[in-house]
């Protein structure tokens, strides 16, 4: 490897430098409340789309009956 080898080991700490410093952020204290508010957002997401699924299916069910 040559002089590749001090780069390669260069990037190498890099990464396990970013790689721990995300291990701190989620453990972080502010990991559950955005944890939450995604899984909220999801659920709310969910609720519009099952909503416009029984929209759909009313409609066709209303077309049909014509």
């Amino acid at each position: 490897m040559g002089a590749l080898s001090p780069k390669l080991d260069d990037l190498q700490k890099q990464i396990n430098s970013i790689k721990g410093e995300f291990h701190e952020f989620r453990d972080g204290p502010a990991t559950d409340k955005i944890r939450n508010n995604i899984n909220a957002l999801n659920k709310a997401e969910q609720s519009v789309s099952d909503a416009r699924m029984q929209t759909i299916l009313e409609l066709r069910r209303q077309s049909f009956g014509k």
